[in-house]
C-alpha cells in the first residue's frame, strides 16, 4: 500500500468512526457536543475563521456557527458595495458585521481595500495618476480610520498579479495599474499603514498552493512582487494564500513555498480555503471523502512548517458558499458543491472532521 492509498484508507476509516458520533450531535455549537474548530485550531496556536457577509446576518442558524466555531472573522468592504458612487458611501453592512464581531469578542481582519474587480462603474472614468491616488487615499482613510486599532490585519491589495500579463511587472490590467503601475500597491500600503500603524498589512493572492507547473510559475511572480515592495521599504507585513483548491491537487512543495515567504520576514495566512469538487464523483459520501482528503493533505502540508498563523475557510456552510454561483465551479452532474465544514442544515461534514484532525495533529506554531 503506497502513501496515497494509506491516507485514503485512514481517512475513510476515521470518517466511518465519526459518522456515529456526528449523528448524536443536535447542534455543532456547544462544548458539550465536542470540540469546535476554533478550539482545535488553538491547540497548535492557530486562529480559525471565516468571512461573514452582511447579507448573511439575518440567518440565525448560520450566526450560531460564528458564535462558537471561529476565533477570527473577515469583514468585507468590496468597493462596489461600499462606494457605489464617488460621493455616496454605504458602510452599514461593514458596521453591522463589526458590531457582531465585537459582541462575540472575535478578532477581525478586513478584505479587500484595493482590488481590480468589484469596482463600481464610476471608477472607469478615473483619468490621471493624481486622481487615482486621491481615490485610493480617500477610500482607505475613510474605511480604515473608522475602527482604527480594531483590525488584526487588512488585505490591502488583492490579486494584483496576472499570469497572463505582458507587462514587465506582471500586474493585472486595471484602472489602478493603468494610471500608477506598481506604485498603486506601494501607495495603498503606505496610506493604510499611516492610517492604522497597528494592523498587519497583507498582500492576498491565489494560485500558488499546489504542485502544478502553473502554480509554480505564479509563485515566482508573487515572490518577485513582494521582494520588490520590501526593497522599496513598503510596509507589507503578511501574505495571504487564498487556497481555493481543486481536485487532484498535491502539495508536496507547499512547505518550501511557505518557508520562502517567511524568508522575507512575512507573516503567512491561509485566507480563503475551500475545495472545488466538480471533478469528484456524484456519490455524496464518496465526494465528501475526497473533498475532506484534499483538506487533510493541504493542511497537513501547510501546518507542518509551523509558520502559518491563521486558517480561514471562505465561508462555513455549503449552502452559502460563493462556489454555489460560480460558473467555473459548476459540476457536470448539476449537483450543488459541498466545499465547507458545515452542511445544508449547519451540521458538521467530513470536512469538519478532516480539519479538526489536521489542527489537532499539527505541530505547535513557532
Amino acid at each position: 500500500m503506497n502513501r496515497r492509498q494509506f491516507l485514503t484508507a485512514a481517512l475513510a476509516l476515521g470518517f466511518l468512526r465519526r459518522r456515529a458520533f456526528a449523528k448524536r450531535l443536535s447542534t455543532p455549537d456547544g462544548a458539550e457536543n465536542g470540540m469546535t474548530l476554533a478550539q482545535a485550531a488553538s491547540r497548535p496556536g492557530l486562529l480559525y475563521g471565516s468571512p461573514l457577509f452582511p447579507n448573511d446576518l439575518p440567518r440565525t442558524d448560520y450566526l450560531n456557527l460564528f458564535k462558537t466555531q471561529i476565533s477570527i472573522l473577515t469583514n468585507t468592504v468590496y468597493m462596489s458595495s461600499t462606494q457605489p458612487t464617488r460621493e455616496a458611501w454605504d458602510l452599514a453592512g461593514f458596521d453591522n458585521v463589526r458590531t457582531f464581531a465585537k459582541t462575540m469578542n472575535l478578532t477581525m481582519r478586513g478584505h479587500p481595500l484595493i482590488w481590480h474587480q468589484a469596482l463600481p462603474p464610476w471608477t472607469h472614468s478615473i483619468s490621471s495618476p493624481t486622481e487615482a491616488k486621491q481615490v485610493i487615499h480617500d477610500r482607505i482613510v475613510k474605511i480604515v480610520s473608522r475602527f482604527r486599532g480594531e483590525f488584526q490585519s487588512w488585505d490591502v491589495v488583492n490579486e494584483a498579479v496576472s499570469s497572463h500579463a505582458t507587462s514587465a511587472d506582471h500586474l493585472a490590467h486595471c484602472v489602478w495599474s493603468k494610471q500608477l503601475g506598481v506604485e498603486y500597491l506601494d501607495y495603498a500600503f503606505h496610506v493604510t499603514h499611516d492610517t492604522d500603524p497597528r494592523a498587519l498589512l497583507t498582500y492576498n493572492d491565489y494560485g500558488s498552493e499546489d504542485d502544478s507547473d502553473k502554480n509554480q510559475a505564479r509563485r515566482e511572480l508573487i515572490f518577485d512582487l513582494l521582494k520588490g515592495m520590501l526593497k522599496r521599504k513598503v510596509p507589507v507585513h503578511a501574505v495571504g494564500l487564498q487556497s481555493h483548491l481543486t481536485g487532484g491537487a498535491t502539495f508536496q512543495t507547499l512547505p518550501d513555498w511557505i518557508k520562502r515567504l517567511k524568508s522575507l520576514k512575512l507573516h503567512v495566512f491561509i485566507t480563503e480555503l475551500d475545495v472545488i469538487d466538480k471533478s469528484f464523483p456524484s456519490d455524496q459520501h464518496e465526494r465528501d471523502r475526497w473533498v475532506a482528503k484534499t483538506y487533510c493533505d493541504f493542511l497537513q502540508s501547510a501546518l507542518s512548517t509551523r509558520r502559518v498563523e491563521i486558517a480561514l475557510t471562505w465561508g462555513l456552510a455549503d449552502p452559502l458558499s460563493w462556489l454555489q454561483t460560480v460558473q467555473s465551479a459548476k459540476r457536470p452532474d448539476g449537483l450543488p458543491p459541498r466545499p465547507l465544514p458545515f452542511g445544508d442544515h449547519m451540521e458538521p461534514t467530513t470536512v469538519f472532521y478532516a480539519m479538526e484532525s489536521a489542527f489537532l495533529n499539527a505541530p505547535r506554531r513557532v
